[in-house]
């Protein structure tokens, strides 16, 4: 029960009456413990990933996004290759800058007459909103979502795991058996 008021451990897996650990006062006047096991698991240790943000998708999913920006960008080139070649003009630069601002969503300088570079502006807008709502719903759920190491699911488990520390009532009917087991 210390232990939890300490916030040495994460929760208390208990045969019996529950403890209010967590409560500002105890009442003392009556009996604390009650029942003959507590099993206490320890808090989960932190892990530190900086590239988890990659395992927020599949990596199809990824490469279907990299192909989806590499074809946009192809197609925009396209647009503004032919465009410029009926006008005359084949400049590198002239077409770098159109693809720049269809990318960052300024339409280029055919803007107001190309359907074909608002279609493909359209898709790649939308590709990019998609992904963005996915990946912060996938990412947000990632780090709101606790994750525990271990779950215990038998007395077994417990007394064969070094990491949880079980706390018994000396003398109860649990005792003998539970030392049997650790020993």
């Amino acid at each position: 029960m210390g232990q939890l008021v300490r916030n040495e451990v994460d929760m208390s897996i208990s045969f019996g009456p529950w403890f209010y650990s967590r409560s500002m006062a105890v009442d003392m006047t009556g009996t604390v413990i009650l029942d003959d096991i507590s099993i206490v698991v320890p808090y989960p240790k932190h892990n530190t990933d900086a590239a988890g943000y990659l395992y927020a998708f599949s990596y199809l999913t990824w490469g279907f996004t990299f192909a989806s920006f590499s074809l946009s960008t192809l197609f925009i080139w396209i647009v503004a290759h032919v465009g410029l070649q009926q006008k005359g003009e084949q400049k590198l630069g002239i077409i770098m800058v159109y693809v720049l601002s269809v990318c960052l969503g300024q339409g280029g300088f055919l803007r107001s007459y190309s359907l074909a570079s608002r279609i493909i502006q359209g898709a790649f807008l939308l590709v990019l909103l998609v992904i963005t709502y996915a990946f912060t719903g996938i990412v947000t759920s990632m780090i709101t979502t606790p994750k525990y190491q271990f779950v215990v699911r038998s007395i077994e488990e417990v007394a064969n795991n070094d990491e949880i520390m079980p706390l018994i009532i000396e003398e109860s009917s649990t005792h003998v058996a539970f030392e049997v087991k650790m020993f």
